[in-house]
This record gives C-alpha cells, sequence and structure tokens, in this order.
C-alpha cells in the first residue's frame, strides 16, 4: 500500500447532510486506499467528530494505453540479437511491452492481435495458454494470450521467412480506441538448401503453375533457394536434374536440343532454361538437387534395452548446402526389430526411430540409404 496522504478537500454537505466527493486513481499500483472524513468545531455538534471510514478501495492497472515492440534475431550466429535484420530459418523473438495510461506496466496474461507480414511466419507463442489461437504462416492476423512479466514483457516467437522488409503490429483487441505498436526488420536469405524453377522471378509450384502453348518454348530460370524459396547465389559448382511428369522437356536454348540437367557454377545465382510441351495446357515442372553426402549426427552406436526404442538423426547435404525435400530410408536386418521406413529432409535433417523386440535387444545394425544413389549411413545397435 502506498503511504501518501491527500491534501484536505472541505465539501459543503446538503439538506440530507452528504457530501460527494470525486477521486481520480493515478499511479499507486494494487494500493488500498482508506477514505477518511472528519468535521470541525459546529454548533451542536462535538469538537473534533470524527466521521469512520465509510470505504476503501484497491487501485488496479488501467486498460492498455501504449504498445511497444522489438525484434531480435535468436539464432546462433553473427547475427544473434540483431534488431535490424534476421536470416531466413532463424527464430525471431518479438518482446511486446504493455503499460497503462500513468506509465505502470501490465501483468498477468493478455490478448493481442499480431499482424504477422509475409517475411515472419507464426511459432509458438511463449507462455501462451491456448495454442489452437495460434495460425502458422506468414502474412496474417491472429489474436493470441501473452503472459506478461512483472514489468509488463511478453515474447512470441516468430520465424525469419520470405525475404523483405518485415513489420510485425501488435495491437490490444476490444477497445474503443485503437492502441498499438510495431517493429521492423529485415529478412535476408539463408544458407541454400534446395533449388527450384521461376519464371519472372514468380516461383513455378502447384499454385502457380506454369503456362505453355504447344511446342513454343517458355523462358525459366533454375536457382538455388535457402529454407523458404528465397533465392540465393550458389557456394559451388553443382549439377541439378530437371524433371517433369507431363511429357515436357528442357532446352538451354529455344531452339536446342532437349536436356535432363542444367549446371550451376558457383558463385551464380541462376541459370536460364527453356521449357517445352507438345501440349497446351499448365504444368508444374521441377528441379533437384543430387545428394552427395549422407552423415549420421547422433552417435554412431546406440544403446537398446529389449523393447526398448533409440532416436537415429542423419543430415543430407549437396554440393550447395543441406537438402529439403530429400528422401531418405532406413532399414534393419529381419528379426532386429523395425525402423521408420523413410523421412523427407527439413533443412537437410532426418529423423528415425528404431525398436528393438520385446524378447531380447540384438547387436545389429541400422542403415540409412538415398534411394538411386550410393550413399549410405549405418548405426550400430548394441543391447
Amino acid at each position: 500500500a502506498d503511504s501518501t496522504t491527500s491534501t484536505p478537500v472541505t465539501v459543503t454537505t446538503n439538506a440530507q447532510g452528504q457530501a460527494t466527493v470525486t477521486l481520480a486513481a493515478e499511479a499507486f499500483e494494487n494500493a488500498e486506499w482508506e477514505l477518511v472524513g472528519s468535521v470541525g468545531p459546529q454548533a451542536n455538534v462535538s469538537t473534533g467528530f470524527q466521521i469512520k471510514p465509510s470505504n476503501t478501495m484497491t487501485v488496479s492497472n488501467q486498460v492498455p494505453s501504449s504498445v511497444g515492440v522489438t525484434l531480435e534475431d535468436m539464432s546462433s550466429g553473427s547475427d544473434y540479437q540483431s534488431s535490424g535484420y534476421a536470416v531466413s530459418g532463424n527464430t525471431v523473438q518479438a518482446s511486446i511491452t504493455m503499460k497503462d495510461q500513468y506509465g505502470i506496466p501490465l501483468s498477468g496474461t493478455q490478448n493481442v492481435e499480431l499482424t504477422i507480414p509475409a517475411q515472419l511466419s507464426g511459432m509458438e507463442p511463449t507462455g501462451a495458454s491456448d495454442s489452437s489461437a495460434w495460425v502458422y504462416g506468414g502474412s496474417n492476423t491472429v489474436t493470441v494470450p501473452i503472459a506478461l512479466n512483472s514489468n509488463g514483457v511478453g515474447t512470441v516467437n516468430l520465424e525469419a521467412w520470405t525475404e523483405g522488409s518485415a513489420t510485425l503490429t501488435a495491437a490490444v483487441p476490444g477497445l474503443t480506441n485503437s492502441v498499438s505498436g510495431s517493429a521492423t526488420m529485415f529478412v535476408q536469405p539463408g544458407q541454400s538448401t534446395s533449388v527450384a524453377l521461376f519464371e519472372n522471378g514468380t516461383l513455378i509450384s502447384s499454385t502457380n503453375e506454369l503456362s505453355a502453348t504447344a511446342n513454343t518454348p517458355v523462358a525459366i530460370t533454375v536457382e538455388p533457394t535457402d529454407i523458404a524459396g528465397n533465392p540465393v547465389a550458389s557456394t559451388y559448382s553443382d549439377v541439378v536434374e530437371l524433371v517433369d511428369t507431363n511429357g515436357g522437356t528442357f532446352r538451354s536454348t529455344p531452339d536446342g536440343a532437349a536436356i535432363t540437367t542444367v549446371s550451376i557454377p558457383s558463385g551464380t545465382s541462376s541459370v536460364p532454361v527453356y521449357y517445352v510441351n507438345a501440349n497446351t495446357g499448365t504444368y508444374t515442372p521441377s528441379a533437384t538437387m543430387d545428394a552427395n553426402k549422407l552423415t549420421v549426427t547422433s552417435p554412431s552406436s546406440v544403446p537398446v534395452s529389449a523393447g526398448g526404442t533409440a532416436t537415429i538423426t542423419a543430415e543430407v547435404y549437396g554440393s550447395i548446402g543441406q537438402l529439403s525435400g530429400q528422401t531418405v530410408a532406413a532399414s534393419v536386418p529381419a528379426g532386429d526389430g523395425s525402423v521408420t521406413a523413410t523421412d523427407v529432409s527439413n533443412d537437410g535433417a532426418v529423423t528415425f526411430t528404431y525398436t528393438a523386440p520385446t524378447s531380447s535387444a540384438p547387436t545389429t545394425v541400422v542403415t540409412l540409404s538415398v534411394p538411386g544413389t550410393s550413399l549410405t549411413a549405418t548405426v550400430n545397435i548394441n543391447p
């Protein structure tokens, strides 16, 4: 409680002997106020007659009147805790500060409306009590509960995604007068993890198919990309396989012979090719980068008891970096338990679960492989 005593206020009673005083609750957070009245020497009134306290009240926080937002790249590296930029694929922490009209920090759980730009994708809010309220993906508006500490600060984790300037806006929903704050940072492309085809700078995909007129070459480009599909320059020279399942072919020049691969020289961000199909229509040609390294990242020897399980992790690489979307298979000799059949790499990483027989734990080997290549890796399983 605050020990401040206000300056006495003199009021005149009405015909019923009542007087009214209006008080303003100011910056005395969670203080309990005691109201005391008294009258001085008056006719027919005892001198110093003390009116007993008639009421007490507790001063609580006002509604939010200011919202502050800061953004920081929280992934390790030279950009750690940078507020000016983040690298695609890195975790970005948004710190949201809320205060009332007297500058007192709010606390507890507060609902916050976040407007997330396409350059950032949502992740689970730290301390959120309702995960179902969260929507993953860029360029959307979502209301989430955020736990504020005693300094009025709560955090939300986002993921740097599409290259460009990203402005995150946080607002307090349900107020008559809009209360919001924002922060801006630039998202830079990350490390290349795959390759893709583009037409006029736009990614060719199932939602943006390539339109082709019969036997008419369409100019497209083959480009190395990061985890979010941002084009990046190749670090090393690489050979890319061109794929189409709809009868189309590729050429290096409009009138050239059909090709199935194309080389991306070191330091190059794109290579032009042409797509041709005998039939008019919309198509989704693609490009893949052959894996050339498979590395086990979990221990090469794992102890497992009868009926127990072990997690096996590995990473798959092409010459320009970790490969996303690469299928990796796992196998174990018959009778020696079971293992997850396949996994598709996410930013290069794959994960498998080995389960030992319930009768006994054998000494065996789990073999990982990249279908269509000679790449293999092994993990020893020991009882």
